[in-house]
């Protein structure tokens, strides 16, 4: 048996102009694997980078990829891994000596409308297909900036899942690493209460703004 996991490191480097560049890599081991190696194997890379840039457009509107590379899809491996460069403009937003940037979580929660309700009579099914998602970011701050009000750790639990995020700094950089485990796939409506406030906090966790503060 192996784990359905996607493990990513990223590099973040925000521009003078508030541009971002963002280098990424991911390795996706079981289903998720199989999934990448079964949309992408018979693909040409022109096809592979329409298709991933499709992807990436929903999340970053104005981006433009520079590098998209697979390793293992000819394979027969349980490990798939992507190499991923792209620019987006205008990224971060800024005020006077501060500037305001969201992390671009490549596994970031969205609003779920299953949650909408105050209670549930019926079980959830989540059809998440990963077991644990994992990513550091590094985050190359501009010159002469500083990153502000940071809590060094964030932990929310529920029977379902688990959430966590921690920042620090290093040099003059922002290192933040997150982590999500679905521990099942069904929520009961006894947890429904439990859940919904366990996601909605992780939710506001992914989509909160890191305040930079200039010296």
């Amino acid at each position: 048996f192996t784990p359905n996991n996607v493990y990513r490191n990223t590099t973040v480097t925000i521009s003078n102009d508030n541009a971002i560049n963002v280098k990424h890599t991911s390795k996706r081991s079981g289903a998720e694997s199989a999934g990448v190696r079964y949309y992408y194997r018979e693909k040409s890379q022109a096809d592979r980078e329409k298709v991933y840039l499709q992807g990436l457009s929903k999340d970053f509107p104005n981006a433009s990829l520079k590098k998209l590379d697979f390793t293992g899809l000819d394979t027969v491996t349980n490990v798939v891994s992507t190499e991923v460069e792209f620019d987006v403009p205008e990224y971060v937003s800024q005020s006077g000596r501060f500037k305001f940037l969201k992390l671009p979580w490549a596994d970031k929660l969205e609003p779920n409308e299953a949650l909408a309700n105050a209670k549930r009579l019926y079980p959830i099914v989540s059809y998440a297909h990963e077991d644990t998602l994992s990513e550091q970011l590094v985050v190359k701050l501009p010159k002469g900036y500083v990153a502000e009000d940071l809590t060094p750790k964030v932990r929310y639990t529920s029977p379902v899942a688990d959430y966590s995020v921690t920042y620090k700094l290093s040099g003059s950089s922002l290192v933040a690493t997150r982590e999500f485990v679905q521990k099942k796939n069904i929520v009961q409506p006894d947890e429904f209460a439990a859940y919904k406030k366990f996601y909605n906090d992780a939710l506001k966790e992914d989509t909160k703004q890191i305040v930079l503060r200039k010296k």
